[in-house]
């Protein structure tokens, strides 16, 4: 969905519409906080399990609000435990209150129907409201779909044949073609794929084996960063050990995290995604590391919640993989894209 595509927020099942939107999921035993920042537009969406919710990790959620400019807060409670769901509900608002924070509301939501809290009477509504929502349909239509679980965002292996014609294809390319192979050829054959995204399994299978190569690697992530010389990753490939070229990976990183150089992602950041979780799906799944590491790149730089559980798939395969590690501790942390606190940043005083 484009970001500066503007959708209101009318009644209660446009906000829950939104949320799920931002999510990209309907998440289960959960509480989430949805920040409404002074331009009266959604900032950060925050999601923990509820059976993690207790005064320290409240107190977390609530400094990210506060650091997120946040002139109220939306909490919405996924359980029908409306006993846990009442005691998390309390403890998140004593720690949004504490840094001057008020929740404007609060729902319950269950697998089918939601309410709002603290107010006694207030019916209960079919959940189907929210599915068939203006916000919703607004979000489907310009291409936010919601999953049913968190899991279905993340690529799938393909079919049994597909992924064996893949694996065939990645053997063969692996034991014909050099790491000596014409730089400009191996980025124009991914500049290609980008802009088709194929699906056959042989051309997936060798893009999978082109990406085991860290030098490869590392200068497709370049490629994929705006700001970047346009010659420098075919100048990384012809001669990996150029010292003048050693920072170009730091270089880039820096425009993902530094808000004074910040880019945001566009339409060739969402096509990267997609050719990435098209050649995990076929790819043998002990060499997809690397294809792992930059599809959690980049879901992070878009703000995607499922950023931590790609880069956690690169670190079971290899368990040291730096960029996977590096950026999952930030991900952990609550650390937004550089382009994100560049936004924060504007409501300071």
């Amino acid at each position: 969905m484009n970001a500066s595509t503007k959708v209101r927020i009318v009644d209660d099942a446009d906000c829950l519409a939104a949320i799920a939107s931002r999510l990209r999921y309907r998440p289960t035993d959960s509480m989430v906080i949805a920040c409404v920042r002074p331009d009266r537009t959604l900032g950060l969406v925050a999601r923990v399990d509820l059976a993690d919710v207790n005064p320290k990790s409240a107190a977390w959620l609530a400094t990210k609000a506060q650091e997120d400019h946040a002139t109220h807060v939306v909490v919405v409670l996924y359980s029908e435990d409306t006993t846990n769901v009442l005691v998390c509900h309390d403890l998140i608002t004593e720690a949004l209150e504490i840094r001057g924070i008020p929740v404007a509301c609060a729902y319950q939501v269950t697998p089918t129907r939601y309410r709002l809290l603290g107010q006694p009477g207030v019916r209960w509504v079919p959940i189907t409201e929210v599915a068939e929502s203006r916000a919703a349909l607004t979000f489907h239509l310009n291409g936010r779909h919601v999953a049913e679980k968190r899991e279905d965002l993340l690529p799938r292996p393909a079919a049994p044949h597909k992924r064996a014609k893949a694996t065939a294809a990645f053997e063969r390319y692996r034991a014909e073609y050099p790491r000596t192979a014409e730089p400009d050829t191996r980025l124009a054959v991914w500049n290609a794929a980008v802009h088709t995204v194929p699906d056959d399994a042989p051309t997936l299978g060798r893009l999978a084996a082109m990406l085991t190569d860290k030098d490869v690697r590392d200068a497709l992530f370049v490629a994929m960063i705006p700001g970047s010389p346009a010659d420098l990753p075919a100048r990384m490939l012809a001669n990996p050990n150029n010292p003048a070229d050693h920072g170009a990976v730091g270089e880039a990183m820096a425009r993902l995290t530094i808000p004074s150089r910040a880019v945001r992602p566009d339409k060739t950041t969402q096509a990267t995604a997609n050719l990435l979780a098209q050649i995990i799906a076929h790819a043998p799944a002990e060499h997809s590391a690397n294809a792992w590491a930059l599809l959690g790149v980049l879901l992070w730089w878009q703000g995607e919640p499922i950023a931590g559980d790609a880069l956690q798939h690169a670190l079971a395969i290899e368990p040291d993989h730096t960029l996977a590690s590096t950026l999952l501790d930030a991900v952990v942390q609550g650390f937004p894209p550089a382009w994100v606190r560049a936004e924060q940043n504007k409501f300071q005083d």
